[in-house]
């Protein structure tokens, strides 16, 4: 299996918007309402968020990264600056989603690394229980802030 972690470009918005709604159907169905994952205003949602996500200027200090598999996109991520006031200069892991066809292959890995700002880069993690953060972390190469919370 042969993948290139890359930055996306605005061509790529609709394949990444679809990612993005698949592999949240993929990882939420169960945990979520279906209500929610099924919303036909879903992908519209998606496909505006990262229209805007992007475009650099639109947002500079964030950081967006692509796994492409033979010209398919099979994950996404994105990192940017700590929501949290109490952590100025950290960085947070916003979305890590690759399809489960892929778990294991070392995408996960390479988009988490592409998407750290520099190799120092503390990141908070939210939106996943605590035991799957820690998961794809690398133990060794990134301090986790175990701020993870079901959303």
């Amino acid at each position: 299996m042969s993948f290139v972690i890359r930055p996306p470009v605005i061509d790529d918005v609709e394949a990444v918007a679809q990612v993005h709604v698949e592999t949240w159907r993929e990882t939420y169905r169960g945990l979520m309402s279906d209500e929610l994952l099924d919303s036909p205003d879903m992908m519209g949602k998606r496909r505006r968020m990262w229209s805007s996500l992007i475009a650099p200027e639109n947002h500079p200090d964030h950081t967006s990264a692509i796994a492409d598999q033979d010209g398919v996109i099979v994950g996404i991520a994105l990192s940017g600056p700590s929501a949290a006031e109490d952590r100025p200069g950290e960085r947070q892991l916003f979305v890590l989603y690759a399809y489960a066809a892929v778990h294991g292959s070392g995408i996960g890995q390479q988009l988490l690394e592409r998407s750290r700002r520099s190799r120092g880069a503390n990141f908070s993690v939210g939106g996943r229980p605590e035991s799957a953060c820690s998961s794809f972390l690398p133990k060794k190469r990134l301090r986790l802030r175990r701020c993870c919370r079901n959303r």
